[in-house]
């Protein structure tokens, strides 16, 4: 690979030194359009082997150190993008069940939710069973909770909207007649 970039390069640089005279990527022919007292001189074709040999061999890798400093770097990313798309999930829905659906609708299909967030397994299941039911119920419990903090902050907000948009009669103003 490092022989084809090289190779491409020296025929690069000696085409363009002379781009005038020559065709790209030819040597040692004239250009038709070049006057005939202006030739170039001629140069040596050196054979890419040659300049190969010259050179020193490349630098070894850099430290390897680097990389867990990356990938922890990486995993942090994956964390801080995965919360941001899961709050930014969440707030979505919140806004979609306010559009979609009352009060009363989100509480009936909470039900199960909630159910779910207080299950507890029968006296004679595995240990293996108990553990995991307790691990469900865990995880259930905090979008449970979260359910019902979106529901109690929905009723506080539909109690001020309903204030200001059907006052009560002793909030209105009274109707003055025209003089």
């Amino acid at each position: 690979m490092s022989s084809i970039v090289l190779r491409s390069r020296v025929i690069s640089n000696n085409c363009t030194s002379n781009i005038i005279y020559r065709r790209g990527l030819c040597s040692g022919v004239v250009s038709s359009s070049s006057s005939s007292s202006s030739n170039p001189p001629k140069e040596a074709i050196i054979s890419s082997q040659s300049i190969l040999s010259d050179q020193s061999p490349p630098p070894p890798p850099a430290a390897p150190e680097i990389a867990p400093e990356v990938s922890g770097r990486k995993s942090l990313a994956f964390l801080k993008y995965g919360l941001i798309a899961a709050v930014t999930g969440t707030t979505g829905y919140a806004g979609y069940l306010s559009y979609k659906c009352s009060c009363e609708e989100v509480d009936h299909k909470a039900k199960a939710l909630r159910a779910a967030a207080s299950y507890t397994p029968s006296e004679d299941a595995s240990a293996i069973d108990k553990y995991g039911s307790l691990l469900y119920s865990v995880a259930m419990t905090v979008p449970a909770k979260a359910l019902e903090s979106y529901l109690d902050l929905r009723r506080l907000v539909e109690e001020h909207f309903l204030e200001y948009t059907e006052p009560t009669s002793d909030k209105l103003l009274p109707d003055l007649h025209p003089l």
